[in-house]
């Protein structure tokens, strides 16, 4: 698995948090864990679930973020004071919400008998599967198979390999002279059957890549 240096702040004590960013709109940020590091202090050899862990610093101590994060919790609990007219238009988007639920819960209903995975089973999978990786003594490659399988857009056999003659018959690049580039783009039959070959892939990646984003 990953390991990571996360340095401190100079001269002043700080809060990290480290957490799995977000690979596509339908995952959601995933916080692994928080602490405190003393002015100028190093953590050194900190394990991470994939090389996509990030982490940030945070100027409150763990008790006041905690302490604010309860405060909003109780405060969101709070019933609001609204306006009369606030109040009708909430009334009316509550309405409008229970009509509609009916459908939705019908479509997601389908798209589970069809197999397809709900953003919140999705989400849910995410972040069981880091949970899986975390206290495990997997290697980079393996982690980052758990962690991200089914999440990126690009994976290896996606990609199309494009060389340097390829980027420069298509006008592309800067280098080279005229007579050059001129060479370059009288393309033989065999690298027409390339390019097309290779659009043909790049089509295929992209049709790919539109199906598993539905």
């Amino acid at each position: 698995m990953p390991v990571a240096t996360i340095p401190g702040m100079h001269g002043r004590a700080t809060t990290v948090e480290v957490f799995e960013p977000a690979q596509t709109q339908d995952d959601v940020e995933i916080l692994i864990d928080r602490f405190e590091l003393g002015p100028n202090e190093v953590r050194e050899g900190y394990v991470t679930p994939s090389p996509y862990t990030s982490y940030r610093y945070r100027e409150e101590s763990i008790d006041a973020i905690d302490q604010s994060k309860q405060a909003k919790d109780a405060k969101g609990q709070e019933q609001p004071k609204l306006l009369p007219h606030m109040q009708a238009e909430g009334e009316a988007g509550q309405k409008r919400v229970g009509e509609i639920t009916p459908a939705i819960e019908a479509v997601d209903e389908q798209q589970r008998a069809e197999g397809i995975e709900l953003p919140a089973e999705r989400a849910q999978r995410w972040q069981d599967d880091v949970e899986k990786v975390k206290g495990g003594n997997l290697s980079i490659e393996e982690s980052s198979r758990e962690v991200l399988k089914g999440r990126v857009n690009r994976t290896q056999d996606d990609m199309v390999p494009v060389g340097e003659d390829d980027y420069e018959s298509s006008g592309g690049g800067s280098g080279g002279s005229a007579s050059k580039r001129g060479e370059k783009t009288r393309m033989t039959a065999e690298d027409r059957a390339k390019s097309e070959e290779a659009q043909k892939a790049r089509q295929k990646a992209q049709e790919r890549r539109e199906q598993q984003n539905r």
